[in-house]
């Protein structure tokens, strides 16, 4: 069964800065995805529309297609679902990278565990 086929639900709000978008509405932003917090969160595999308006130093658009991959309902702390990016616009998927900046250069090194020193023969 292809889920895609099915009618889509339609995510569309409008913020007035990235900060209120993260602490009002969704957390845990990716150019992969984000958990949008909902008191009526959507059932995993749902469709979703979407559209996000921030408007920081200028209209930025955040628009595309997604798919509920996890879903918590009340009476948890935080309801919501977590929705995967299946497809952003071009201009999208830029302005979203460009809002989330660089990913650090030590996020992208993993530490190798210390070495024995050499063995001298000794």
């Amino acid at each position: 069964m292809d889920r895609r086929s099915g009618d889509r639900q339609t995510i569309n709000q409008e913020f007035a800065s990235l900060e209120q978008f993260r602490s009002e509405f969704a957390s845990d932003i990716s150019t992969t995805g984000c958990f949008i917090r909902s008191p009526r969160p959507l059932p995993v595999g749902t469709q979703v529309a979407l559209k996000f308006t921030v408007i920081e130093g200028g209209l930025a658009i955040i628009e595309g297609t997604g798919e509920v991959v996890r879903s918590v309902r009340p009476p948890t702390d935080n309801p919501g679902m977590g929705v995967r990016f299946i497809e952003l616009t071009p201009a999208s998927a830029a302005t979203l990278a460009q809002m989330l900046g660089p990913v650090p250069a030590d996020a992208l090194t993993v530490d190798a565990p210390d070495a024995d020193p050499p063995d001298d023969g000794a």
